[in-house]
């Protein structure tokens, strides 16, 4: 997982000294400002809203019916949020894109594409191509799987 974890770094300290990123954290300091929950990035299928699930579950015996949820001030819920943070702090980097880089005079056209636009259609594309990002030499090779789908120089 070092190579992996020092892999993604150097591309991203790569982006940095290209003005393409403006900042890169792990995900606790990104997050430790937070004061509500409303801020947090909440994405279905992400970790946010499963963890905060979790968090929002009262431990009570298994029943048919639906869990209950606690009821619990905002503010105890980030709290807590954070602390989880703070242990799956090397497990995410987080990436602040240039904003004056989305912007270009070049006359090129803004490219999409499926496969970048949505969340959700990137990660099933990846599950049914068996793209992966847990060792080094998948992430490689996924990356370079997805660039050559979305029209990189062959």
């Amino acid at each position: 997982m070092t190579k992996l974890r020092a892999w993604y770094e150097a591309l991203l300290k790569r982006g940095e000294e290209q003005g393409i990123i403006t900042e890169v954290n792990d995900i606790h300091a990104a997050l430790e400002h937070l004061t509500s929950i409303k801020e947090f990035p909440l994405f279905y299928g992400d970790f946010f809203p499963d963890e905060m699930g979790r968090i929002l579950k009262k431990s009570q015996p298994a029943t048919d019916g639906p869990p209950t949820l606690v009821r619990e001030s905002s503010v105890t819920v980030v709290k807590k949020m954070q602390r989880v943070m703070k242990d799956k702090r090397k497990r995410f980097l987080v990436a602040k894109l240039n904003p004056n880089m989305r912007s270009s005079d070049d006359g090129a056209a803004e490219v999409q594409n499926d496969l970048i636009d949505s969340r959700s259609v990137f990660l099933q594309r990846c599950m049914n191509r068996h793209w992966q990002f847990n060792e080094l030499r998948r992430a490689q090779y996924a990356t370079m799987m997805m660039l050559a789908e979305l029209g990189g120089p062959a």
